[in-house]
């Protein structure tokens, strides 16, 4: 495990305000994504790479908004599922969006790390004052999405997301028609060597928003139904598996449906999310809600209110079966290793694995301290904890333990994040 402080580049600045954002790790190099603010909004201005070896800083992504950067706006995926992608291989992709008068473009690139060379993949353009671009979304190595929508109100708008697969290799995109990948947010993971797979979760609303919407009576959707559709689409929750060749195919034969094979769906009676993957298997959470669990007698509907279960999925044989009922809210997390359970109180934490119910770590908490150590994280041996105090003028802070040598202090920080086997502080 690696520990880089980034405080020599981020150092506080007038407006505008620079920043680095980290969001690849590869080789002894970490990718960072520049990031400057000023009082109203904030724009990507270059890729660039830190060397571990020399502490050096160069920008390597090359073209026109070097020299231009006001004509471009950049965007790098970003989001936690994105940059789990992006970790899995050696390349970046980006996208640089301009407009004149009438139209929009927006190009796409890709970055290989090994050859270190950038190569244009291609072009999209559309009218400017009747679509709007949301942005990529990573699917693995060589393939990624990105959205448009309609800024058109008239009774020709189309409800859906119009969504479009890249194939990198052939510099080429193909209009994606199946309804879940158009509207979902849900996670999307590729998995698999020889024979890959995509897992899709299927969900349309934020977990607090699905369960105020059906508890409330003094809240609507403010969404209109589409055509052809019941109410209950918008809380439909389900996990698909889908070959990723096939995946690739139906899409490309412009297939209205993507033949799916359901793994598990639960509606409007509760909700199922995907919580992680690790080295060997994918974990999602099923939970019915107690108000529906109320209205049944049987014994085990009773023994599952206030419970959740732990699903797992083998990336091997391809099964899904149930690994755990826990209580909820419930503290779980997933890394790489496998899955576990955070049990924490005044005193102590103590970190389980979740399937072997094996006590991993215990951490006594500090007593007689002004501050309170709250769980935050854990890679590998390092535990990270979130402190506080009742005085006013201390902020938050963060501290890294090390389990293995006497909870030892490595480090106090403003805040992390963590990459892979990295982590960053500032």
């Amino acid at each position: 495990m690696n520990i880089i402080n980034l405080n020599h580049l981020n150092q506080q600045q007038e407006i505008p305000k620079i920043a680095y954002r980290p969001f690849k790790t590869y080789q002894s190099s970490v990718y960072l994504e520049k990031l400057v603010s000023s009082k109203n909004q904030e724009w990507t201005e270059g890729i660039y790479e830190l060397s571990a070896e020399d502490n050096s800083l160069h920008r390597i992504d090359v073209g026109e908004q070097v020299e231009n950067p006001f004509l471009f706006d950049m965007e790098i995926p970003f989001t936690m599922s994105d940059l789990q992608k992006l970790s899995k291989h050696n390349k970046i992709y980006y996208s640089l969006t301009t407009q004149t008068a009438e139209e929009c473009m927006v190009s796409f690139y890709e970055i290989n790390l090994e050859s270190r060379q950038q190569s244009y993949i291609l072009t999209f353009s559309f009218p400017e004052n009747k679509l709007e671009y949301l942005g990529m979304e990573m699917l693995t190595e060589g393939y990624f999405l990105f959205r448009l929508t309609e800024n058109a109100e008239d009774d020709t708008m189309d409800f859906f997301d119009i969504v479009y697969l890249v194939d990198v290799s052939e510099k080429t995109f193909y209009r994606v028609y199946d309804p879940v990948l158009r509207m979902t947010f849900g996670e999307k993971t590729v998995f698999g060597t020889n024979n890959k797979y995509i897992l899709l979760e299927e969900s349309y609303l934020t977990e607090e928003e699905q369960f105020e919407f059906l508890t409330s009576r003094d809240l609507e959707l403010a969404i209109e139904v589409p055509k052809d559709f019941s109410e209950d689409f918008v809380h439909k929750n389900a996990v698909y598996m889908i070959d990723f060749s096939l995946f690739l195919e139906e899409i490309k034969s412009a297939k209205r449906q993507l033949s799916y094979t359901e793994l598990d769906s639960i509606y409007m009676d509760g909700l199922i999310r995907v919580i992680g993957e690790s080295k060997h298997g994918i974990y999602y959470k099923e939970r019915i809600y107690d108000f529906v669990l109320k209205q049944k007698n049987d014994f085990m509907s009773r023994m599952m209110m206030g419970n959740e279960i732990i699903m797992e999925l083998d990336k091997k044989s391809l099964k899904s079966r149930m690994i755990a009922k826990e209580p909820y809210p419930n503290n779980i997390f997933v890394n790489e290793k496998g899955i576990y359970k955070v049990e924490e109180n005044d005193l102590r934490i103590e970190i389980f694995n979740l399937k072997t119910k094996a006590l991993e770590a215990v951490y006594t908490k500090k007593s007689g301290m002004a501050d309170m150590e709250i769980f935050q994280d854990m890679i590998d041996n390092y535990l990270i904890l979130r402190c506080h105090t009742d005085m006013t003028h201390i902020p938050e802070y963060i501290k890294m333990i090390d389990l293995t040598q006497d909870n030892q202090i490595i480090c106090i920080a403003r805040d992390y994040f963590i990459l892979g086997d990295t982590v960053f502080t500032i």
